[in-house]
């Protein structure tokens, strides 16, 4: 049937918008693909708009690679939901043949990679196929330059949300070292910004987290929000009213609702606290939305604010927290 991307910034709610995709009987969901394959085709992590015509060739054969990839990473992301195209005797092989990988990658201490886990599906069923992208949000603009039929589904998180999350993660070591300030700074929409080299230079943590957030989102954005094939999402609305919002994005991809989907959604609801693993999506969506609140300094609220006061997508999402 169709394709569709979902990406974001690290941080952003993507895999909780991935699992309400996957929890879709008719969706095909793949996570995260291009986490083991960044610089496949030599295809720049975040490209000037100028390049988009140069690099097409290179980006189609990326985008291509990116939906056939079935490694444990992508195929093996929990919960696992029911599928019109899978039996439940397929379902119950694919499980156990994911956690007998996964029990290989703790007792070798070693990474699979490859394209170990079969799909496991019907080739006589028709199906969507979702990837969440996250190491290609910087590459969404050119995706969608390059494939048009593709639905480019992009959520954006409050940016002292993100912020907090990151610094959450510098702390217990799930995220040291993910950053790409070289590579924002060096392009030519950076020059819209009114920060001087000095500036970013002497930028806190907290600081660096939201200029980031404003420069790729913001690229995003403006090349992507006047197609009919580009979805935005905020993470706060999808949070606030979970059916509501998730419906519109549903009815923007094509996808008719689910009750499986909806059974999902109330399993979420009934969670009492934002607290859980990481990387986990199984906690309470109200809760998690405004935890940054409780997270961070007044200070550091005030500096998000303040680098991301120049934002476009910021003042269209998030102008009621005067950022």
């Amino acid at each position: 049937m169709g394709r569709i991307i979902l990406t974001g910034l690290a941080r952003s709610g993507t895999t909780f918008l991935a699992k309400l995709f996957d929890s879709h009987r008719d969706v095909f969901y793949k996570h995260e693909p291009d986490g083991f394959n960044k610089n496949k085709f030599d295809v720049p992590r975040i490209p000037a708009e100028q390049d988009y015509d140069t690099l097409e060739v290179n980006a189609r054969k990326y985008i291509d690679f990116l939906f056939s990839v079935r490694d444990l990473k992508s195929l093996g992301k929990e919960p696992f939901f029911d599928k019109s195209y899978r039996s439940t005797a397929k379902k119950t092989i694919m499980v156990i043949w994911v956690y007998i990988l996964k029990v290989h990658e703790r007792a070798f201490k070693q990474k699979l990679r490859g394209n170990v886990v079969p799909e496991f599906k019907s080739s006589d069923k028709e199906h969507n196929t979702v990837l969440k992208l996250v190491a290609s949000l910087g590459r969404t603009g050119l995706f969608l330059h390059t494939e048009s039929n593709i639905k480019y589904v992009h959520i954006i998180r409050h940016p002292a949300g993100v912020a907090a999350s990151r610094i959450r993660g510098d702390i217990e070591g799930n995220m040291q070292g993910e950053t790409f300030m070289d590579e924002l700074v060096c392009l030519p929409e950076a020059k819209q910004y009114n920060f001087t080299e000095q500036d970013i230079a002497s930028f806190t943590n907290v600081q660096r987290y939201a200029y980031e957030w404003m420069l790729i989102n913001d690229k995003v954005f403006e090349e992507c929000n006047d197609k009919d094939n580009y979805v935005l999402v905020s993470y706060e609305a999808l949070c606030q009213d979970t059916e509501m919002e998730l419906r519109r994005v549903f009815d923007k991809c094509g996808l008719p609702w689910c009750s499986q989907t909806e059974e999902f959604i109330r399993h979420l609801e009934g969670f009492s606290s934002a607290k859980g693993r990481y990387y986990s999506v199984m906690r309470s969506p109200k809760l998690s939305a405004n935890k940054w609140r409780e997270e961070l300094s007044e200070e550091q609220i005030a500096e998000v604010a303040a680098v991301v006061s120049q934002s476009k997508v910021a003042n269209v999402l998030f102008a009621e927290y005067n950022c």
